[in-house]
């Protein structure tokens, strides 16, 4: 299945369940957002490990001046 085709079938899926009353944005949050929030941290956690030598070096070159 392409990517495009898979994306618009988790896309229909995502709104039917979220049409479901009370439990279907719960259920939403569980089945499909949880995974790319952790993603996300994951990947601004990497990012911020990654610059933060260079930044303590910009401060220390800053304060020295």
């Amino acid at each position: 299945m392409d990517n495009n085709k898979r994306e618009l079938l988790i896309g229909v899926l995502k709104s039917g369940i979220a049409a479901i009353p009370h439990v279907g944005e719960a259920l939403n949050e569980v089945l499909f957002e949880i995974r790319g929030r952790i993603a996300q941290k994951r990947l601004k956690d990497f990012t911020n490990s990654l610059l933060s030598p260079f930044m303590k070096k910009n401060k220390a070159k800053n304060s020295s001046i």
